[in-house]
């Protein structure tokens, strides 16, 4: 069979099926009829386009045309049988048609043609019958926003006028069908959820007037710059446009009070809206850069406080996009490739520019949006707004940094930003405000060693009692303040085991953060130890004040801390070296200084502190324990040194200075037992023991070699002898002590 037949018989198959289609409909009912139609079009169309692309038997343009009026007759059909299934078939074939002819002459005119003449016939079923034709609103929405972007950014841009004229016609076109439908109450169903809907579906019809508008000005501003012409013309035709119909639909309407009740109130509200944002965006592109983020962060503005108006949640959703794309512009481009950050004035290390005061607009209306989001919301629109504040707070801190903002500045720009998160979290009642804050500053506290306070900088420095402060040293001080804000915040819910961790983290990290900044290069490390000893016993005092937050033990830990500073500051050769009065050496005054801050914090602090956080799991007992043991050892240190320090002043012989440290052992030993005894403590009477035994020990392997034999062998009896009435005298107490107290060693 030739090819011009079998194309024929295609055609003519198509058209019966249609006509069965027809009867079937009528007889049964359009339901049944839907298969026969479908296929009918379908036929018709396929049989064209092989007559075209397999047979050349149609040279493009006929073929298009026929292939338009195969969609065409589809469309009549499923208007006349009222079947959506075959209006999508052929609108679908009708967009589809122009790929297919992909060898058809470029031509500025047609393809936008073609494109209103599909739109014009979707948008008239879609409003002449309504309901389940509806839904051909957004597939040429959909069709000649992606299609029309092609063309206008491929050809259109090189022809504006017939550019123009389509984005005109398109805009006309889409907000005519709108406004029709709203006139017969059919564009928002509010039968189900009152008489103002909230759901995205719901807002779909009247979100898409707004998209429209977005679209058609963007690519008009484009179209009007490559012809040459003022950009701004394009918004300010778009606000005309928008601002009369909105006098027409809704004049009456007092603007943000009277809530609208209808479809078409509730389109004019749209209308003014965006004539509101076109009025901006008019502006702004007659201005300068800076002015096109105010248009933006207005327009975000104006689309929450129109959900608002409107309780329409879908505008929400429009603000949130818009203040991402201003907010990523001016973090991604305005901060680098414009001149907004050129001209700045630099105000206590931070950097102030033109763009520093747009990050803080553009913060400020994250919150103002969250918040609005925020009002009469819950579940996850609550959230979504407690993360816009997150989001505007950080913003704005954002604002302060720059490659000209000194390191100490940003720190402390991000620990106050830190600090309002967490006020905001409280207020808002927000944990997860409250958790981005501790974020926040906890990275800013890992970030401290940048500054260096340690060392030596050009920043202004305070000398007093052997302590060098510097500025950067006052961050450490600030961000502990910080610390011990969070702290005081998670009082109200203490009784939670969480709370009372986290509360314990925060304090300890403001008493180490305290601490630390009195640390520099050029302090004399015994003034350190000293103002830590004071700032330990300090915190150890205020337990008072809140006995939940542990700080008994904190001091504790200060006092360790204090405990290792002195042994930097004393401990080794230059303990021997000092000409200080004997038993005056400032070390040993120092030491057992500290060792009676030991004995203070175990019988005063720890013994009347209440369970709290830390002594909630290791109880208080641990507590007293390490004290009494590091006081012990502190003792024993401080003591030993200065022992040897005055046997190496009185004699030179090494074998003297090692004697009397070891006869100071001894001494110290023997303490230690009777301290036992008299306490009730088997660990401090073992612990005598274990160090009369090293005495021992050292005194016949170091303090005795090179010591003659006859005084080495009478050294040994004594020293059996010794130990022979230590343990009698033991013995005996043992027994003794064993009948007055139920310890067993």
């Amino acid at each position: 069979m030739a090819p011009v037949y079998r194309c024929g018989l295609g055609v003519a198959f198509g058209f019966a099926l249609m006509g069965a289609g027809e009867v079937v409909r009528r007889r049964i009912t359009p339901a049944a009829a839907a298969g026969l139609f479908a296929a009918g079009v379908g036929c018709t169309y396929a049989s064209v386009f092989a007559a075209y692309r397999l047979y050349d038997l149609l040279n493009a343009p006929i073929a298009l045309g026929l292939l338009t009026a195969t969609a065409a007759l589809g469309i009549a059909v499923a208007a006349r049988a009222r079947l959506i299934s075959v209006a999508i078939v052929s609108l679908v074939g009708g967009y589809m048609a122009p790929f297919l002819m992909g060898d058809v002459a470029p031509n500025p005119v047609v393809l936008p043609s073609y494109l209103v003449m599909l739109m014009a016939v979707g948008l008239a079923l879609s409003g002449w019958l309504g309901g389940r034709f509806a839904v051909l609103r957004p597939i040429v929405w959909w069709a000649t926003l992606i299609i029309g972007t092609a063309w206008v950014l491929s050809q259109g841009l090189g022809s504006p006028i017939a550019g123009l004229t389509f984005l005109a016609v398109s805009w006309t076109a889409i907000q005519g069908e709108l406004i029709y439908t709203a006139c017969r109450g059919r564009l928002i169903d509010a039968a189900k959820d009152g008489p103002a809907a909230t759901s995205w579906r719901q807002w779909t019809p009247i979100t898409s007037s707004l998209s429209t508008t977005v679209w058609a000005v963007v690519l008009a501003v484009l179209a009007l710059r490559a012809a040459g012409w003022a950009d701004w013309m394009g918004p300010g035709a778009g606000l005309v446009a928008a601002a009369a119909l909105a006098l027409v639909l809704g004049g009456h309407l007092r603007i943000l009070r009277d809530l609208p009740e209808n479809d078409t109130e509730r389109l004019a509200a749209v209308y003014w809206a965006q004539a509101g944002a076109l009025l901006i965006a008019t502006i702004a592109l007659a201005a300068s850069d800076w002015a096109q983020v105010i248009c933006w962060l207005s327009l975000g503005l104006a689309a929450v406080v129109c959900g608002k108006w409107l309780q329409a949640k879908a505008f929400f959703v429009y603000s949130l996009v818009v203040l991402v794309f201003c907010s990523g512009r001016l973090l991604l481009l305005a901060s680098w490739l414009t001149g907004m950050t050129a001209g700045g004035t630099q105000v206590l290390g931070l950097y102030i520019s033109t763009w520093t005061g747009l990050m803080a607009a553009a913060g400020a209306a994250w919150i103002v949006v969250a918040l609005v989001m925020r009002a009469g919301s819950d579940g996850a629109w609550r959230a979504l707004g407690h993360a816009g504040v997150a989001v505007g707070v950080s913003t704005i801190g954002a604002s302060l940094f720059s490659e000209r903002t000194e390191v100490w500045a940003m720190l402390t720009v991000s620990l106050t930003s830190a600090a309002l998160l967490a006020v905001a979290g409280t207020l808002l009642r927000s944990s997860g405000l409250v958790l981005h804050g501790a974020v926040l500053v906890a990275i800013a506290t890992v970030a401290l060693p940048v500054t260096r306070w340690w060392t030596h900088t050009d920043s202004p420095e305070f000398t007093l009692a052997g302590l060098h402060f510097k500025r950067e040293a006052l961050i450490l001080v600030y961000s502990a303040m910080v610390w011990l804000g969070f702290a005081m915040l998670a009082r109200p819910r203490l009784s939670d085991v969480f709370a009372r961790v986290w509360a314990g983290v925060c304090v300890g990290a403001a008493a180490a953060l305290v601490m630390v900044s009195f640390i520099h290069e050029s302090a004399r490390p015994g003034s350190v130890a000293a103002v830590w000893l004071i700032v330990s016993l300090g915190i150890g005092a205020a337990r008072r004040l809140e006995p939940r937050f542990a700080l008994a033990h904190f001091g504790l830990a200060g006092l360790f801390a204090t405990t290792a500073a002195w042994a930097y500051a004393f401990a080794g050769p230059q303990w021997a070296e000092s000409t200080a009065t004997f038993l005056l050496h400032p070390g040993l005054l120092m030491g057992l200084v500290i060792v009676g801050a030991f004995v203070v914090a175990a019988r005063r602090f720890l013994l009347s502190a209440r369970p709290a956080t830390i002594a909630h799991f290791t109880g208080k007992g641990a507590g007293v324990a390490l004290s009494f043991a590091a006081a012990t050892v502190l003792a024993f240190a401080a003591t030993s040194l200065e022992v040897a320090r005055i046997a190496g002043s009185l004699a030179a012989d090494p074998t003297v200075r090692g004697a009397a440290v070891s006869i100071w052992w001894g001494a110290f030993a023997f303490v230690l037992i009777a301290a036992g005894f008299l306490r009730h403590s088997p660990p401090a009477r073992r612990t005598g023991l274990a160090l009369l035994a090293v005495a021992m020990l050292k005194a016949i392997i170091f303090d005795l070699d090179g010591v003659p034999a006859i005084w080495r062998i009478a050294s040994f009896i004594g020293l059996g002898l010794m130990m022979l009435a230590v343990a009698v005298v033991y013995s005996k107490m043992s027994s003794v002590w064993a009948k007055r107290s139920p310890d067993r060693d």
